[in-house]
């Protein structure tokens, strides 16, 4: 399937990343991906109707890297779209469910996240489910205020990574700046700010990917 962004209205643009955004997003994924892998697993929880997902496979196949894809949304139509663009990826699955409620890729781990979750959209219709989770391990990191779920899609996608002592992974998200930090470093009254795009890391200045290791989340 051709790269238009005119194919983004049937399903709503919060479920379909622009193609300048996904092409950003995939060269924030490869950004310091370490060399020698060979094979490279990736997670899109937010997946939409592929197109940064894509682009990023397409990238690591050319560079003849192994590729193993899996991918969930929300919205049955993106999932649609989603599929019949990744038909010709050998080893890809993409599943219609709600990421912060279910992964339906439970056993697989990622050496390599992308996220290009709905800026803005709130948790409250899935609060039941988020909140289970929490209490059994899942949201390590915390939960954010209701009304915007950008940071339960992060903390999804940290905790997905490979262990550290199996060589970790990266994760590169296209979020706003007030994402930038864990619920409990939120000052008071703290806004999400303007909704400018960078990938997931330690300092806004410094849109990179970011790495598991075994003392922290991420290091810039």
């Amino acid at each position: 399937m051709p790269y238009s962004d005119r194919g983004r209205g049937p399903v709503g643009l919060e479920h379909a990343t622009s193609v300048s955004l996904a092409r950003a997003l995939a060269v924030g994924g490869l950004s310091r991906l370490e060399p020698s892998l060979t094979t490279v697993d990736v997670w899109d929880p937010a997946a939409g109707l592929g197109f940064a997902g894509f682009l990023l496979v397409e990238a690591l196949q050319s560079s003849g890297v192994e590729v193993r894809y899996r991918g969930q949304d929300i919205n049955e139509a993106a999932v649609s779209a989603s599929l019949r663009r990744f038909e010709a990826v050998h080893d890809a699955e993409i599943a219609h469910a709600d990421t912060l409620a279910h992964d339906a890729f439970e056993d697989f781990s990622a050496d390599l996240v992308i996220v290009d979750a709905p800026w803005g959209m709130d948790w409250r219709q899935s609060a039941t489910a988020v909140e289970a989770r929490h209490r059994a391990g899942a949201f390590g990191f915390g939960l954010p205020q209701r009304s915007d779920s950008i940071w339960l899609f992060i903390s999804l996608a940290l905790e997905k990574l490979r262990p550290a002592k199996q060589g970790g992974g990266r994760v590169a998200a296209l979020v706003n700046p007030g994402a930038l930090r864990p619920p409990a470093a939120q000052p008071a009254g703290c806004d999400s700010g303007s909704s400018t795009p960078a990938c997931w890391s330690r300092s806004p200045a410094f849109p990179t990917a970011s790495r598991r290791t075994p003392r922290s989340p991420c290091t810039s």
